[in-house]
């Protein structure tokens, strides 16, 4: 038993080899520059309750372990990827629960948008249908919506985080010291974000055989709530198959259903 997994008994703690591989990476590992500098961690920590969590930060007061915070690992810039040696990923995925009021959402940190409803929220990640609600806001940053209604820091409305020195509640613009930190500031364990009422998001998928026609159909989406354009590997890293460029427009319409159309 290593040193980390000593220090960390009585969590729920896995350091076999094929846990500490699935979770050295996200999707952030489609960068060859990222997955380069990925190590693979000391041990896995599955944290479900606030007392767990300060628990674990009392660890890391007295014996400085580096610390990885995730949800589902959808980022794609490399958040939830250990990048010093000897560090802990911490799942937050298995924290669950939240409380609707009619302007917010209040939620704990491994609640999926599914589980709330995703019309109630003002932006959602493309990864919405399997990422988490602190995924998104410690690593998010636009998405579907965010054309309409700003980026993820813009709609947060509180955020409870526990570091080293202690829990912290941050209210307001306080909260863009936490807001896609990718967890260097703490463990978020509580979110409040603005609730909207809205029709369900339609996400169509265009496939493009150039980045200039991907480009200037991107541009022409007036209406859209959310652009992105994607590559084949970053479409295949989301279950998806396609060629060439892909360019996705989330809008609010009717029905809510995913429309893929080819176009050369």
């Amino acid at each position: 038993m290593n040193r980390i997994v000593e220090l960390l008994k009585g969590f729920d703690v896995k350091d076999d080899y094929e846990t500490l591989q699935k979770y050295s990476a996200d999707y952030g590992i489609m960068s060859k520059s990222i997955e380069s500098k990925r190590k693979l961690p000391s041990a896995v920590i599955f944290l479900r309750r606030r007392d767990e969590v300060e628990r674990l930060m009392e660890v890391v007061r007295e014996y400085h372990v580096p610390i990885v915070e995730r949800g589902k690992g959808t980022n794609t810039l490399g958040g939830a990827i250990p990048l010093k040696e000897d560090s802990v990923v911490v799942d937050l995925s298995g924290m669950k629960g939240y409380c609707t009021e009619e302007d917010s959402i209040t939620s704990l940190p491994g609640t999926e948008f599914d589980e709330v409803g995703i019309e109630r929220f003002p932006v959602l990640p493309t990864s919405f249908y399997m990422a988490t609600l602190g995924g998104f806001v410690s690593g998010g940053s636009l998405g579907l919506g965010s054309l309409k209604n700003g980026a993820i820091w813009d709609n947060v409305m509180e955020v409870e985080v526990y570091t080293p020195s202690g829990r912290k509640e941050l209210h307001g613009d306080e909260v863009k010291a936490v807001v896609q930190a990718g967890g260097t500031n703490g463990i978020v364990t509580r979110v409040k974000l603005r609730s909207v009422k809205r029709g369900k998001i339609k996400v169509r998928r265009t496939h493009f055989s150039s980045l200039d026609k991907a480009v200037d159909y991107a541009v022409d989406q007036d209406g859209a709530e959310f652009v992105s354009i994607r590559n084949k590997k970053m479409m295949s890293a989301m279950g998806y198959s396609s060629g060439g460029w892909t360019v996705i427009v989330g809008e609010e319409e009717g029905g809510g259903d995913d429309v893929a159309s080819e176009t050369s």
